[in-house]
């Protein structure tokens, strides 16, 4: 988030703390100051489209408000059920919208593809010289 906006990403990393995942449900505690709250709530938008793309297209997010600034809360008061997601997981598991159309699908014959009325007028129009069909990485 401090790629698109230091301040807001200064306020969020120092506010907000991530309390739970579960049922479709990102629950998040805030111990913003008024500054830092107009802050958030300006870059609402920017904060749940992250939180979309991280967790899912349906998640919701619930605040919690906590008046003691994030170092103050101990370790042991938040839960662990849901293992925090790092960079290397998101890379590996692709965008939250191609898991959401492909979840259900199973790998498509290279053959079908060709035979895609969709293709074949394409092929029609556009006259190729040569069709080349990759899988999915």
């Amino acid at each position: 988030m401090k790629d698109r906006n230091l301040e807001t990403g200064n306020c969020f990393a120092k506010s907000i703390l991530f309390v739970d995942f579960s049922q479709k449900t990102l629950t998040m505690s805030s111990s913003a100051k008024e500054d830092c709250k107009k802050i958030l709530r300006h870059a609402s938008s920017i904060i749940k489209h992250f939180v979309q793309e991280i967790y899912g297209i349906d998640t919701k997010i619930k605040m919690l408000q906590n008046l003691a600034p994030k170092e103050d809360i101990p370790k042991e008061d938040i839960p662990t059920q849901q293992k925090e997601k790092t960079p290397e997981d998101m890379e590996n598991a692709g965008s939250c919208v191609a898991q959401h159309i492909t979840k259900d699908k199973e790998e498509i014959d290279a053959n079908e593809i060709l035979s895609n009325p969709f293709i074949k007028k394409a092929t029609e129009l556009f006259e190729p010289k040569k069709i080349e069909i990759h899988p999915k990485i």
